[in-house]
């Protein structure tokens, strides 16, 4: 009973981060479509559109450019992340014998936001996979 209810913690924890991982590719299209409407916006000022405020604004713009492709990197980087985690915890639940033959152990320790680092270790089983 108590494996199982392990085992179900485990499914539960790796359901949860690929919510989170959802959430975080929705961000990341979203400032990616917003990065390219600025791109555009951009773009036409520096063909000869109307400029409303001239070279400050255009300054301002870039930097703001800048700023949102730092952030969509940032973004893509916690995806990728997030991606390897649930890969690595499908692994190791996949490894752990379904029935009797060990428990799942789960440690979280939060780091920063949202994020977290999973270990899951299939007790009883002859090579523990620990801080995956």
């Amino acid at each position: 009973a108590t494996q199982r209810r392990s085992a179900q913690e485990g499914r539960d924890q790796l359901n949860r981060l690929e919510v989170l991982l959802e959430h975080e590719r929705v961000r990341q299209r979203s400032c990616a479509a917003e990065n390219e409407a600025m791109r555009q916006q951009l773009e036409a000022r520096l063909v000869g559109a109307v400029v409303p405020g001239g070279p400050q604004d255009l300054q301002a713009m870039k930097r703001e450019i800048e700023r949102r492709y730092a952030k969509v990197g940032e973004l893509d980087a916690e995806q990728q992340q997030l991606t390897a985690e649930v890969v690595r915890l499908r692994a190791a639940l996949r490894d752990c014998p379904p029935d009797g033959g060990g428990a799942v152990a789960q440690m979280m320790t939060a780091t920063s936001g949202a994020t977290g680092r999973i270990g899951l270790a299939c007790e009883g089983a002859a090579t523990p996979k620990t801080d995956i």
